[in-house]
């Protein structure tokens, strides 16, 4: 499958540099800030119904606040365009919550229906005062709710909680985590996940990107850089890619991320797509 880039990368991360710099956290050390948000579900070849054609694409290239977003929590949009997750306290737990305002359909007219294909990318940044120390990191979501008032923040990244985090959930999320949590399985404290129903992730690798050669390069989460994430789910061979790198740089070849999942058992037919994070207040001290 083939992606189109949504933004001009050199125009994108020099307007996402500017526009963090000019909203620096003077209250909080944290933050999570996202733009550029592009989803596209459309009916993959294998798992599409005879005679029926359909495709929707959702594109926010600048966040423009109320109306675009549903926000909760600690979520909020800068001056400037920048959804911004977390950040503005440092005596509080925070979760912030961010969501495209209609559902999306993720399946053939029902819940009894097959699973479309589906593709999304956006760009991020972690901002910390800290050069050692972030939040727990951001999610990209597909949810059948949009309510997570009783999920808790931290390690349940605003998402879950300690009865919730399980298979009545339904629900999908790339995690870009960057706190070591042994609970959850996670293999160290910077990396990409696959979440179905739940936070022990079906599949995760140290973030990074692999170059045309083949060769591993690191990337730091909470080097405060802007990065872009490619998220692309093939319904007919049941194949999620997940890729990453440096918003200035074209996307790789070769996913950072492979995972053989069928993810009906995560998907209804209408689903909210969004981004979550949650952080605890001890991290800020």
């Amino acid at each position: 499958m083939q992606f189109p880039r949504p933004v001009n990368h050199a125009r994108a991360a020099k307007r996402f540099t500017k526009a963090s710099e000019n909203t620096r956290l003077t209250n909080s050390p944290v933050t999570s800030r996202c733009s550029h948000a592009c989803c596209k579900v459309f009916a993959s070849r294998a798992a599409q119904p005879r005679g029926r054609q359909w495709r929707r694409r959702v594109h926010l290239q600048r966040f423009a606040g109320a109306g675009e977003l549903v926000l909760d929590g600690a979520a909020s949009v800068t001056p400037d365009g920048l959804l911004r997750l977390t950040g503005g306290s440092r005596t509080a737990d925070q979760k912030g919550h961010a969501f495209y305002p209609a559902p999306l359909g993720f399946r053939y007219g029902s819940d009894a229906g097959g699973v479309r294909s589906f593709m999304s990318t956006f760009v991020f940044s972690i901002m910390s005062s800290f050069t050692d120390l972030a939040g727990h990191g951001i999610m990209f979501t597909v949810s059948s709710t949009r309510d997570f008032s009783g999920a808790a923040p931290a390690e349940y990244l605003g998402l879950f909680n300690r009865t919730t985090n399980g298979p009545a959930s339904r629900l999908f999320a790339v995690e870009l985590d960057t706190i070591y949590t042994p609970e959850f399985h996670d293999i160290d404290d910077n990396h990409v996940g696959v979440d179905v129903n739940g936070l022990v992730s079906v599949n995760a690798s140290t973030a990074g990107y692999y170059t045309p050669g083949g060769s591993f390069k690191n990337l730091s989460l909470t080097s405060r850089r802007a990065m872009q994430v490619w998220v692309e789910y093939d319904a007919g061979d049941a194949r999620l890619d997940v890729t990453l790198h440096q918003l200035t740089k074209p996307k790789p070849t070769r996913p950072l991320l492979t995972v053989n999942t069928n993810l009906s058992t995560a998907f209804s037919d209408q689903m909210c797509v969004g981004f979550v994070d949650g952080l605890r207040r001890s991290l800020r001290s």
